[in-house]
Protein backbone atom coordinates (compact mmCIF):
# COMPACT_ATOMS: atom_id res chain seq x y z
CA UNK A 1 0.00 0.00 0.00
CA UNK A 2 1.29 3.45 -0.76
CA UNK A 3 1.91 5.44 2.61
CA UNK A 4 1.26 8.59 0.57
CA UNK A 5 -2.34 7.56 -0.18
CA UNK A 6 -3.04 5.65 3.49
CA UNK A 7 -5.58 7.06 5.31
CA UNK A 8 -8.68 5.09 7.54
CA UNK A 9 -12.33 5.37 7.64
CA UNK A 10 -14.13 6.12 10.58
CA UNK A 11 -17.37 4.09 11.81
CA UNK A 12 -19.58 4.07 14.71
CA UNK A 13 -18.43 0.81 16.11
CA UNK A 14 -15.08 -0.44 14.18
CA UNK A 15 -12.77 1.57 12.38
CA UNK A 16 -11.39 0.07 9.06
CA UNK A 17 -8.44 1.16 6.46
CA UNK A 18 -8.98 1.91 3.11
CA UNK A 19 -6.53 3.34 0.68
CA UNK A 20 -7.26 6.54 -0.91
CA UNK A 21 -8.63 9.44 0.27
CA UNK A 22 -9.36 9.98 4.39
CA UNK A 23 -13.31 7.97 4.90
CA UNK A 24 -15.72 8.11 7.29
CA UNK A 25 -18.80 6.01 7.38
CA UNK A 26 -21.69 5.06 9.70
CA UNK A 27 -25.32 3.94 9.41
CA UNK A 28 -28.25 2.82 11.70
CA UNK A 29 -29.72 0.35 9.50
CA UNK A 30 -27.26 -2.43 9.68
CA UNK A 31 -25.43 -0.94 6.39
CA UNK A 32 -22.13 1.24 6.45
CA UNK A 33 -22.19 4.61 3.99
CA UNK A 34 -18.75 5.79 3.05
CA UNK A 35 -18.59 9.42 3.31
CA UNK A 36 -15.74 11.12 2.40
CA UNK A 37 -13.83 13.24 4.85
CA UNK A 38 -11.33 16.25 4.49
CA UNK A 39 -7.65 15.80 3.90
CA UNK A 40 -5.06 18.97 5.68
CA UNK A 41 -3.48 20.92 2.92
CA UNK A 42 0.33 19.37 2.68
CA UNK A 43 -0.95 16.02 4.00
CA UNK A 44 0.64 13.12 2.51
CA UNK A 45 -0.63 10.85 5.23
CA UNK A 46 -3.84 11.07 7.54
CA UNK A 47 -5.15 8.99 10.29
CA UNK A 48 -8.26 9.19 12.66
CA UNK A 49 -7.16 7.39 16.28
CA UNK A 50 -10.87 7.42 17.73
CA UNK A 51 -14.00 9.28 17.57
CA UNK A 52 -16.54 9.37 20.16
CA UNK A 53 -20.20 10.84 19.67
CA UNK A 54 -22.36 13.08 21.56
CA UNK A 55 -25.54 12.90 19.18
CA UNK A 56 -26.20 11.86 15.62
CA UNK A 57 -25.12 15.70 14.89
CA UNK A 58 -22.16 16.32 16.98
CA UNK A 59 -19.40 13.52 16.72
CA UNK A 60 -15.64 14.60 17.31
CA UNK A 61 -12.55 12.28 16.12
CA UNK A 62 -8.95 12.90 16.24
CA UNK A 63 -5.71 11.54 14.93
CA UNK A 64 -2.90 13.23 13.22
CA UNK A 65 -1.39 13.57 9.61
CA UNK A 66 2.38 13.81 8.16
CA UNK A 67 3.59 16.40 5.63
CA UNK A 68 5.87 15.66 2.77
CA UNK A 69 8.88 16.58 5.82
CA UNK A 70 7.41 13.31 7.80
CA UNK A 71 6.73 15.47 10.45
CA UNK A 72 3.51 14.68 12.33
CA UNK A 73 0.77 16.92 13.33
CA UNK A 74 -2.33 16.77 15.52
CA UNK A 75 -5.95 16.30 13.32
CA UNK A 76 -9.25 16.76 14.68
CA UNK A 77 -12.54 16.38 12.45
CA UNK A 78 -15.99 17.16 13.82
CA UNK A 79 -19.92 15.56 12.26
CA UNK A 80 -22.43 18.04 12.41
CA UNK A 81 -24.88 15.79 11.30
CA UNK A 82 -24.15 16.16 7.35
CA UNK A 83 -20.83 16.82 7.12
CA UNK A 84 -17.33 16.49 8.53
CA UNK A 85 -14.86 19.38 8.88
CA UNK A 86 -11.67 19.71 9.83
CA UNK A 87 -11.08 21.35 12.93
CA UNK A 88 -8.05 23.91 13.79
CA UNK A 89 -5.95 22.05 16.19
CA UNK A 90 -2.68 23.06 18.00
CA UNK A 91 0.51 21.15 17.73
CA UNK A 92 2.71 22.31 20.29
CA UNK A 93 6.78 21.90 19.57
CA UNK A 94 9.82 22.95 21.22
CA UNK A 95 11.83 23.07 17.76
CA UNK A 96 11.18 22.38 14.40
CA UNK A 97 12.48 18.72 14.05
CA UNK A 98 10.25 18.09 17.44
CA UNK A 99 7.12 18.59 15.19
CA UNK A 100 5.73 15.41 16.12
CA UNK A 101 2.69 15.47 17.74
CA UNK A 102 -0.33 12.66 17.53
CA UNK A 103 -4.07 12.83 19.08
CA UNK A 104 -4.49 9.34 20.22
CA UNK A 105 -8.36 9.90 22.01
CA UNK A 106 -11.26 11.65 22.49
CA UNK A 107 -13.75 11.13 24.77
CA UNK A 108 -16.84 14.04 24.85
CA UNK A 109 -18.91 14.96 28.12
CA UNK A 110 -21.13 17.31 25.82
CA UNK A 111 -20.89 19.99 22.90
CA UNK A 112 -17.85 22.88 24.84
CA UNK A 113 -16.42 19.75 26.76
CA UNK A 114 -14.44 17.77 24.31
CA UNK A 115 -11.27 16.11 25.85
CA UNK A 116 -8.73 14.23 23.45
CA UNK A 117 -4.92 12.96 24.88
CA UNK A 118 -1.65 11.93 22.62
CA UNK A 119 1.95 12.57 22.66
CA UNK A 120 4.37 15.35 21.80
CA UNK A 121 8.26 15.84 21.37
CA UNK A 122 10.19 17.40 23.27
CA UNK A 123 13.80 18.26 23.21
CA UNK A 124 16.02 18.01 26.07
CA UNK A 125 19.43 19.71 26.81
CA UNK A 126 22.09 17.48 25.09
CA UNK A 127 19.16 17.52 21.97
CA UNK A 128 17.48 14.12 22.67
CA UNK A 129 13.92 14.29 21.33
CA UNK A 130 11.36 11.98 23.37
CA UNK A 131 7.40 12.16 23.72
CA UNK A 132 5.60 13.54 26.47
CA UNK A 133 2.19 13.69 27.44
CA UNK A 134 -0.42 15.93 25.74
CA UNK A 135 -3.72 17.22 26.47
CA UNK A 136 -6.45 18.89 25.17
CA UNK A 137 -9.53 20.74 25.85
CA UNK A 138 -12.60 21.78 23.20
CA UNK A 139 -14.50 24.45 24.94
CA UNK A 140 -17.15 24.81 21.89
CA UNK A 141 -15.14 27.47 20.21
CA UNK A 142 -11.48 26.33 19.89
CA UNK A 143 -8.90 23.54 21.27
CA UNK A 144 -6.38 24.83 23.99
CA UNK A 145 -3.39 22.76 25.06
CA UNK A 146 -3.55 22.37 28.56
CA UNK A 147 -0.28 22.59 31.23
CA UNK A 148 0.18 18.84 31.98
CA UNK A 149 3.12 17.94 34.59
CA UNK A 150 6.44 15.82 33.54
CA UNK A 151 6.50 12.17 34.34
CA UNK A 152 9.52 11.48 36.14
CA UNK A 153 11.06 9.33 33.28
CA UNK A 154 10.20 9.94 29.86
CA UNK A 155 8.89 9.00 26.33
CA UNK A 156 5.75 9.38 28.19
CA UNK A 157 2.53 8.94 26.12
CA UNK A 158 -1.23 9.03 26.76
CA UNK A 159 -3.31 6.28 24.60
CA UNK A 160 -6.97 6.09 26.12
CA UNK A 161 -9.28 9.04 28.14
CA UNK A 162 -12.14 8.34 29.91
CA UNK A 163 -13.80 11.55 31.14
CA UNK A 164 -17.04 11.10 34.31
CA UNK A 165 -17.34 14.59 35.10
CA UNK A 166 -15.81 18.17 34.19
CA UNK A 167 -13.56 17.85 36.97
CA UNK A 168 -13.16 14.36 36.88
CA UNK A 169 -11.12 12.99 33.83
CA UNK A 170 -8.96 9.99 33.49
CA UNK A 171 -6.05 9.59 31.12
CA UNK A 172 -4.31 6.40 30.69
CA UNK A 173 -0.84 5.56 28.80
CA UNK A 174 2.94 4.37 29.30
CA UNK A 175 6.26 5.89 29.92
CA UNK A 176 9.83 4.82 29.84
CA UNK A 177 11.32 4.46 33.50
CA UNK A 178 14.87 6.25 33.29
CA UNK A 179 17.25 3.60 34.67
CA UNK A 180 18.93 0.61 33.09
CA UNK A 181 17.51 -0.93 30.01
CA UNK A 182 14.74 1.75 30.14
CA UNK A 183 11.56 -0.69 30.65
CA UNK A 184 8.17 0.66 30.18
CA UNK A 185 5.61 1.84 32.80
CA UNK A 186 2.07 2.05 32.84
CA UNK A 187 0.60 5.29 33.27
CA UNK A 188 -2.69 7.07 34.65
CA UNK A 189 -3.43 10.62 34.85
CA UNK A 190 -6.16 12.24 36.55
CA UNK A 191 -7.97 15.52 36.08
CA UNK A 192 -9.58 17.00 39.23
CA UNK A 193 -10.71 20.35 37.06
CA UNK A 194 -7.87 22.57 37.66
CA UNK A 195 -4.83 20.32 38.16
CA UNK A 196 -3.37 16.87 36.44
CA UNK A 197 -2.15 14.42 38.58
CA UNK A 198 0.36 11.43 37.79
CA UNK A 199 -1.56 8.04 39.91
CA UNK A 200 0.38 5.26 41.09
CA UNK A 201 -0.43 2.30 38.80
CA UNK A 202 0.77 -1.46 40.35
CA UNK A 203 3.27 -3.42 38.00
CA UNK A 204 2.14 -6.17 36.54
CA UNK A 205 5.27 -8.29 36.45
CA UNK A 206 7.56 -6.71 39.00
CA UNK A 207 10.53 -8.40 37.37
CA UNK A 208 10.14 -7.25 33.98
CA UNK A 209 13.44 -4.91 33.60
CA UNK A 210 14.67 -4.88 30.51
CA UNK A 211 14.55 -2.62 27.20
CA UNK A 212 10.98 -3.62 25.13
CA UNK A 213 9.85 -4.98 28.73
CA UNK A 214 7.28 -3.69 30.55
CA UNK A 215 3.60 -2.53 31.03
CA UNK A 216 1.58 -0.03 29.19
CA UNK A 217 -2.32 1.46 29.95
CA UNK A 218 -3.97 1.29 26.31
CA UNK A 219 -7.35 2.44 27.18
CA UNK A 220 -9.96 3.18 30.07
CA UNK A 221 -13.57 3.64 31.23
CA UNK A 222 -15.08 4.84 34.22
CA UNK A 223 -19.06 3.94 35.47
CA UNK A 224 -18.44 6.09 38.18
CA UNK A 225 -16.05 8.29 40.45
CA UNK A 226 -14.90 4.82 42.12
CA UNK A 227 -15.56 2.36 39.65
CA UNK A 228 -13.14 2.68 36.97
CA UNK A 229 -11.53 0.43 34.77
CA UNK A 230 -8.54 0.34 32.25
CA UNK A 231 -7.03 -1.85 29.82
CA UNK A 232 -3.08 -2.43 28.57
CA UNK A 233 -0.25 -4.87 27.94
CA UNK A 234 3.04 -6.09 29.57
CA UNK A 235 5.65 -7.83 27.66
CA UNK A 236 8.76 -9.21 28.76
CA UNK A 237 11.48 -10.17 26.17
CA UNK A 238 13.22 -12.36 28.10
CA UNK A 239 10.40 -15.09 28.46
CA UNK A 240 9.72 -15.46 24.46
CA UNK A 241 11.08 -18.30 22.99
CA UNK A 242 13.81 -18.16 21.08
CA UNK A 243 13.97 -18.60 17.47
Amino acid sequence: MNKNTFSHFIASIPAFGLASAALAGGDSCGTWDVIATPNSAGATQSVVRDIDAISPNDVWAVGNYLNSNSHSFAFSLHWNGSTWTEIPTPSPADCVPCTNVTLWAVDALGPNDVWACGDKYVQGPAGFQGSHVLVMHWDGSSWTVMNTPIFDGGGDILLGVTAIASNDVWFFGDALYQGPQSPELAIAMHWNGSTFEFVPVPSVNPQISGYGDGNGLHAGSALSPSDIWAVGAASDLDEMPAG
